[in-house]
């Protein structure tokens, strides 16, 4: 099996020097790494989503899997500073071999982001398309702990958003996105929308800051 996980890597800049096709070469294991974990990311949400049809429902499992997706949110953040370790002028040597591939075709991040209440319908099954229903159902209101656990993971996946938008400006200024959009411009159009101060979610992590971790909304 890992044998088949380490040849999924197959740069295609040939002829254009070692140094591009090793930068290439990082281009791709960063993004299939980002795909690996956001697998992690939807399988808990769905969990969290179907906690809530059921009562009683069991609000520790549900706190427990929302603390390991802001982890993992955290990690995915670091996959795109990362980044900053690719030269420019290597990406724009290698980019034309990307055809219109672009992340916005990754179906687990719109399925999250979905979820946390932005995005497009992904036709998909999972119960609860955003944070603000994801959980009400016959398991009564989730307590304090868990309304912050979805704040926090917003805020996790709003900062990757942030990361992602400074990584595409420095690496395409204006120019298009490899899919065609706009590229910065719509990645911004696409941010999560930061909490509301009056909310629950807010009050109930401006009152427990450290209960599931992540710095409080800029």
């Amino acid at each position: 099996m890992l044998p088949k996980l380490l040849s999924l890597q197959q740069p295609r800049s040939c002829g254009q020097g070692e140094a591009v096709r090793d930068s290439e070469h990082f281009f791709i294991v960063v993004h299939q790494s980002a795909e690996l974990l956001l697998g992690q990311v939807v399988g808990d949400l769905i969990a969290v989503a179907r906690a809530g049809e059921r009562n009683p429902c069991d609000w520790a499992e549900v706190e427990s899997r929302l603390t390991r997706a802001v982890g993992i949110a955290g990690l995915l953040q670091r996959h795109i500073e990362v980044l900053e370790h690719l030269p420019r002028e290597h990406f724009h040597a290698f980019r034309a071999q990307l055809g219109t591939a672009t992340g916005g075709q990754s179906e687990q991040f719109a399925r999250i982001f979905a979820m946390l209440g932005r995005g497009e319908p992904t036709g998909s099954s999972e119960p609860g398309r955003d944070s603000g229903g994801m959980l009400e159902g016959p398991g009564g209101p989730p307590p304090a702990g868990v309304t912050e656990g979805l704040a926090a993971l917003r805020q996790a996946m709003r900062r990757w958003q942030v990361a992602h938008i400074a990584l595409a400006e420095r690496m395409l200024g204006d120019a298009p996105g490899t899919g065609g959009t706009a590229g910065s411009a719509w990645l911004r159009s696409r941010l999560l929308p930061v909490p509301d101060p009056g909310s629950r979610a807010w009050s109930t992590r401006r009152a427990c800051p450290a209960h599931i971790g992540g710095a409080d909304p800029a």
